[in-house]
């Protein structure tokens, strides 16, 4: 039963990384925080996540000789996101010759496994033992330069050569978060490869699959529910601005100093008590919208707004209510557009 359901975790896992990798592939182009080799790693652990739960349920031999055979070739899931790292924090997103080094030994290793004598069945053969080590030894050295990559560009703030604040702040938390990430699946990936060769089973890194299936679905839920990981801020401003405009001109204010009649009672009230602090009120709005851009936070409420400026939400809520062409959502969105 319980193999049952970590093998469904796996597959569905599997299932929504190939949707995520589908939809970097139509984005990555305008989007600074995707490339190419992050298309390669995510596709690359979808597949092996699809196999693992395939496994659970049937013994399909012929698929088993194949991801058998192209073993070898997924380690470029490794290095891969070592390059995507590397390609993010440079800005060099363009293919380059030179980075295909980095995958010869998954190359040189499937050309070795194609060869009969290559890999002996027993597991104690200095050919074998060599080839096990090799692997090891190259998740771990890329596991550190990843991890290394990752610390320095956010220790030496490196990264705030990214155009804009918002992006400044995303590109900080989404290589936090999948440099941690990256690294719990490597350590998971070394622990199932030695439980493997202990138990002298198919070495395919398998074992503990429920944690690895769990840690990638949240990736790739995060991904999707966060189109600005997806898409980008640069991609997402274009996209507002291709709205229609909310009621205003982009060169007018949103701000209405002549209000109508009031009936409700307490806004009534409040139209008496803040008519001379109006201006001021419109004035603070703008300079702390402009200097401190609140609205990077896509969780920002008229609460928060008020709690920063010390004025009353009541307040707030009269005047976006009254005094304003946009409601409080619609002038969120006009602020990021402008």
């Amino acid at each position: 039963m319980l193999l049952g359901i970590e093998s469904f975790i796996s597959i569905v896992t599997g299932f929504v990384g190939f949707l995520v990798v589908f939809l970097i592939a139509f984005s990555y182009r305008s989007n600074s925080l995707m490339n190419i080799y992050l298309i390669i790693s995510f596709g690359i652990v979808s597949l092996r996540l699809v196999h693992s739960g395939i496994s659970g349920f049937y013994e399909i031999t012929l698929l088993n000789r194949v991801i058998s055979g192209i073993t070898p070739l997924l380690l470029m899931g490794i290095p891969s996101f070592y390059l995507y790292f590397q390609k993010l924090y440079y800005h060099k997103n363009r293919f380059r010759k030179r980075d295909l080094l980095h995958f010869i030994f998954p190359i040189i290793l499937f050309v070795l496994f194609l060869l009969p004598v290559s890999i002996n069945s027993n597991r104690s053969s200095p050919i074998t033992m060599l080839i096990l080590s090799s692997i090891v030894l190259y998740i771990v050295l890329y596991t550190v330069l990843t991890t290394r990559l990752i610390f320095i560009q956010l220790f030496e703030n490196r990264a705030e050569k990214t155009a804009g604040l918002s992006q400044q702040i995303l590109l900080r938390k989404w290589s936090a978060f999948l440099g941690i990430t990256v690294s719990i699946a490597s350590a998971r990936l070394l622990l199932s490869l030695a439980r493997e060769i202990q138990t002298e089973a198919a070495a395919l890194g398998y074992t503990f699959s429920i944690i690895n299936s769990l840690l990638w679905l949240v990736t790739f839920v995060m991904i999707i529910t966060h189109p600005e990981i997806l898409y980008g801020y640069e991609k997402l401003q274009r996209y507002l601005s291709s709205l229609k405009e909310p009621s205003i001109n982009k060169q007018e204010e949103p701000w209405i100093i002549s209000g109508e009649v009031i009936q409700n009672e307490p806004y009534a009230k409040l139209q008496v008590i803040i008519a001379d602090k109006l201006i001021s009120y419109f004035k603070s709005i703008d300079a702390y919208v402009i200097a401190q851009k609140p609205f990077c936070n896509t969780k920002y409420t008229l609460k928060d707004l008020g709690q920063d400026l010390k004025i009353p939400t009541s307040h707030l809520t009269y005047i976006f209510k009254y005094h304003s062409k946009l409601s409080f959502t619609e002038y969120k969105n006009y602020s990021r557009v402008k």
